[in-house]
């Protein structure tokens, strides 16, 4: 008789997220759901008299309710609630004032608790993580095998769905940090850092990373290399990882005239994980005493490109170093986000059906877009935002020249097509176009 097979115990990324569980088993949770209890209504948002938030007041109470298991000081709670009260005052005046949701107040609020054991107790807190965590490798048979390091603490991740706020947190951020840096050069005048550099992805997100900056009261610039460091006196100086190079030239500058010990802050840092040098930049920059705070939506699917045994250090890395897991999946649970639905089509399908399908999306769209156009009042009390058809393709460019189109071009070429009443090859013919050549004419 043939033996059973073991059933293997398989963890999921997000369980593994030690440092986060670790903050919520502080309040003697083990879910963000749980620890927020009913915060995620407009009744909890704001004030009370005494200007602490009313989240504050719900967690003081379960702190009360729960004393036996909770291990968090009413009073630092309170502090830190002040904390956050004064960074919200700052970058909301100019916005006409802004109100946090529940997941921005405690992705804060951890932090918070993070930067003040890090400053001043960092050898212990890094023992009492690692006790938290031999706790949950028993758990889970060892399948969790996890480390916490003094010198490996420098980072904090937080992957957050995109459209939760998560410039927000970033100026939030640099504040936090700056706040208790300086209260820890008190006793230590020699600890400082080097600059504040902000990372983007790209040109035009470095020009919004700019003014959003302006309206939280930061100052900050655009690196400027021909005027060098000395002449930009900004809190922030903000830089596109594509002009980060080895060596600098005309339109990029050397990683190492940064130096290290900065305090950098990474958006949309799941590019480079999967060997790219973006990472090894990111990671000088921030090395020799420094700080990172990484922001993504995700971190989860940038991990699954990893291999287990191979990279387990980076895997490692951001399980002890993500504080907050607010992934879309919660944040469309809260009731966030827009309404979706999925199609794919088999493989196989033949060009009639493809096209079909095609024009029965447009249409679709076409009427929601319609409706939401017409009746602006009506919608208003619904928060509706505007509606969104989304293509997803394998490629963008094609592996051969003109004579085959990527998922993204048919796509496009489709929809020209339908909205102009025309048909592909007898543009071709009349205009003497290539594929290539007609699909960059009509974007």
């Amino acid at each position: 008789m043939a033996k059973k097979k073991k059933t293997e115990i398989t963890i999921k990324f997000n369980d593994q997220l030690l440092l986060f569980r670790y903050f919520l088993n502080l309040f003697g949770k083990n879910t963000l759901a749980s620890l927020a209890g009913q915060l995620n209504s407009m009744e909890q948002e704001g004030y009370n008299e005494n200007q602490n938030t009313w989240f504050y007041v719900y967690l003081d109470r379960i702190c009360t309710v729960n004393k036996d298991i909770v291990k968090i000081n009413r009073d630092k709670l309170r502090l830190y609630d002040e904390n956050i009260c004064r960074y919200v005052k700052q970058i909301g005046d100019k916005r006409g004032g802004i109100v946090l949701k529940y997941f921005q107040y405690i992705s804060l609020l951890f932090t918070e608790m993070y930067l003040d054991r890090y400053f001043f107790d960092k050898d212990e807190f890094c023992k009492d993580l690692n006790e938290y965590a031999k706790q949950v490798s028993t758990q889970t048979m060892g399948k969790i095998d996890i480390e916490f390091k003094p010198e490996g603490m420098n980072k904090l991740a937080f992957m957050c769905a995109t459209g939760s706020g998560k410039t927000l947190i970033t100026h939030a951020n640099i504040l936090q940090f700056s706040y208790y840096l300086k209260r820890a050069q008190r006793l230590n005048s020699h600890l400082t850092i080097n600059k504040v550099i902000l990372l983007s992805p790209n040109e035009g997100m470095s020009n919004q990373h700019l003014e959003e900056l302006k309206l939280s009261s930061i100052t900050a610039a655009l690196f400027q290399k021909d005027t060098g460091f000395l002449s930009q006196r900004e809190d922030v100086i903000i830089i596109d990882m594509n002009k980060l190079k080895e060596e600098g030239k005309i339109k990029t500058v050397s990683i190492d005239s940064f130096e290290q010990n900065n305090l950098v802050l990474v958006d949309e840092a799941h590019r480079g994980l999967a060997g790219d040098v973006w990472y090894d930049y990111r990671s000088r920059l921030s090395a020799d005493g420094g700080f990172a705070f990484e922001y993504s939506a995700t971190f989860k699917q940038a991990m699954k490109t990893l291999k287990p045994t191979k990279d387990k250090d980076l895997l490692d890395e951001y399980c002890t170093s993500i504080i907050m897991d607010y992934s879309y999946k919660y944040f469309y649970e809260d009731g966030y986000g827009k309404e979706y639905r999925i199609y794919n089509l088999k493989d196989g399908i033949d060009e009639e059906q493809r096209h079909l399908y095609l024009t029965g999306c447009l249409l679709s769209f076409y009427q929601q877009l319609k409706l939401f156009e017409s009746y602006p009042k009506e919608f208003a009390p619904f928060e509706i935002e505007k509606p969104l058809l989304v293509f997803v393709g394998n490629r963008v460019t094609a592996k051969t020249s003109n004579a085959e189109m990527t998922d993204v071009e048919e796509v496009i070429d489709t929809l020209y097509c339908e909205i102009n009443g025309v048909k592909t090859p007898d543009i071709l013919k009349e205009n003497n176009f290539t594929r290539g050549h007609y699909l960059k004419n009509i974007l």
